[in-house]
């Protein structure tokens, strides 16, 4: 039987497929932080001293 040999490396379409999946969770997360950080500093009357405490903590 004969061994199949590996290339080895990713092709520019999976490198391309992987760089905008990562692209598109990232971009989701940052939406969702900036919102609601805007929600808790607007509507629930949080200091932005603390609210920024809490994000590095």
């Amino acid at each position: 039987m004969g061994k199949k040999k590996s290339t080895g490396g990713l092709t520019k379409k999976h490198w391309f497929g992987y760089m905008f999946g990562d692209w598109g969770g990232c971009m989701t997360f940052t939406l969702m932080s900036s919102i609601f950080t805007v929600y808790c500093t607007d509507c629930l009357g949080v200091d932005t001293g603390i609210l920024g405490t809490l994000v590095i903590i």
